[in-house]
């Protein structure tokens, strides 16, 4: 428990438009019976991944019980962000009968000011693996002209 006490820490209740409010921890045992790592990169590119894109904010989200939970990163000069951490269910669960999925679902959110909006629901984070999000980016001039 003590390695998501980092997730829990940057969690914070979103109030849509308005800044973002006050830190709020969250309980993922009220969720989950039982929780394993999962882990989370995004590599930001352009012009069909020829060149990487440094800066991106990326926000990688979860809403449990109408809360939407945040983290924020941004890409290196690589384009890539770290690899965080992330709750998701044992892998041993999706051979419980009963269990709906063996994966944990996040919606990721990646900005920067010269480049087009992209989001991703459904995001599967599965225990014990990198799920890697390679995010090519439209350039915003680009994208009035088509």
């Amino acid at each position: 428990m003590e390695q998501y006490r980092k997730w829990q820490k940057v969690c914070v209740y979103d109030t849509g438009d308005m800044p973002m409010a006050d830190e709020k921890e969250v309980n993922y045992d009220e969720h989950h019976a039982l929780i394993a790592d999962g882990f989370i990169k995004v590599q930001a590119y352009t012009a069909r991944r020829a060149y990487p894109v440094s800066n991106v904010k990326v926000e990688v989200s979860k809403t449990i019980n109408n809360e939407k939970y945040l983290r924020s990163l941004s890409t290196n000069t690589s384009g890539s962000t770290e690899v965080i951490t992330v709750p998701a269910p044992p892998k041993y669960l999706s051979t419980e009968p009963g269990f709906a999925h063996p994966y944990a679902s996040y919606s990721i959110k990646v900005t920067h000011h010269d480049y087009t909006v992209v989001e991703y629901d459904d995001v599967r984070v599965f225990d014990g693996v990198v799920s890697l999000l390679e995010v090519d980016l439209l350039p915003l001039k680009l994208a009035e002209i088509e």
